[in-house]
This record gives C-alpha cells, structure tokens and sequence, in this order.
C-alpha cells in the first residue's frame, strides 16, 4: 500500500500531465493508493491563493474528483504521526539533509499506516 506525496498528485493534476507519474498511477490497484490529510491541505491552499478564472476552476474541479476517488483512503496526521514526524526531520536536520514540515508529516504518516511513501522528483517517480 502507498501513501502518494503532494506532488505526485500535483503532477498528475497538470494539464500537460506528467506521462511517468501517470503511467505509473495507471498500473497501481486504486485500493493500494492513499493519500494525506496533509496533501488535502496543501493542493487546496495552491488552488485557493489562484486568481479566480478558469485555470483555478480547472484545478478545483480536478481536485474534488480526486478526492472523491479517494473517500475512506485519505488519512489524518495524528499523535503517532506527529512523534515520527519529528523523528524524521530530527534525523534529517542532523545528516544536513532538511525536510519541509508537510514532506516530514506526510512521511510520518506512513510507517503507522504501515504504508510505502511516494514521490515524484525530478520526473522520475521513486518509492521510498
């Protein structure tokens, strides 16, 4: 199973897209892909701050597809979460290899979860 970073679903949200990040959504079972309250809440605040017109209303539009793809697999950052989360960024801030807070509580999440985190960088998708 595989909790999918905020920009794998960024990337798949493009209106050119992103063929590998596609491609590579395509051959997952749906039931395997997750995502976090986290990526919730940082793809609304990149749609919000838009100027109103038609790219934000693509992008809104995209979104509540996505999210109602994904009902009952969206899953919330909590406690146990949040403790592996500063345990990550910890770890990550003493080897000189700094993480943003929403990429450490995204990662926090997926070890409860028991979950694989997903992302996509420099347009290759990778699992870690």
């Amino acid at each position: 199973m595989i909790l999918l970073d905020t920009n794998v679903i960024s990337a798949s949200m493009r209106a050119e897209g992103d063929a590998n990040v596609t491609r590579w959504m395509d051959r997952q079972p749906a039931s395997t892909l997750f995502l976090s309250a986290v990526t919730v809440d940082e793809i609304t605040l990149g749609i919000e701050v838009l100027p109103a017109g038609r790219r934000r209303s693509r992008l809104a539009r995209i979104f509540a597809e996505i999210i109602g793809v994904f009902s009952g697999r969206v899953l919330t950052f909590d406690t146990d979460a949040a403790i592996e989360s500063a345990r990550i960024r910890s770890q990550r801030q003493q080897k000189g290899l700094p993480m943003s807070l929403a990429d450490s509580q995204i990662a926090g999440i997926a070890p409860e979860q028991r979950l694989l985190a997903c992302h996509d960088e420099s347009a290759r998708l990778r699992r870690d």
